[in-house]
């Protein structure tokens, strides 16, 4: 099937003309499950990420030439 075969085909299957194949059925159903574990991956480790950042001291760090070196606590001025 060239190029122009296969944007024919996939643009029918988009409006429900084209039936899909057992393989293609399965990889639908395969990657479904995919996206909906990876959605709830990311709901996780963005509040995990909310969590850290509520519960941990805000720290100031610079870049010098040689690396980053930490300012300190912004609210106490605690260098640690």
């Amino acid at each position: 099937m060239d190029a122009r075969g296969e944007a024919a085909y996939i643009a029918a299957a988009e409006k429900g003309e084209v039936p899909l194949t057992a393989a293609e059925r399965a990889e639908l159903t395969r990657l479904r499950k995919l996206v909906a574990e990876q959605d709830k991956d990311l709901a996780f480790l963005g509040k995990a990420a909310a969590y850290f950042a509520a519960h941990h001291p805000k720290r100031a760090v610079r870049a010098n030439g040689g690396g980053v070196r930490q300012l300190g606590d912004i609210t106490h001025g605690k260098t640690t």
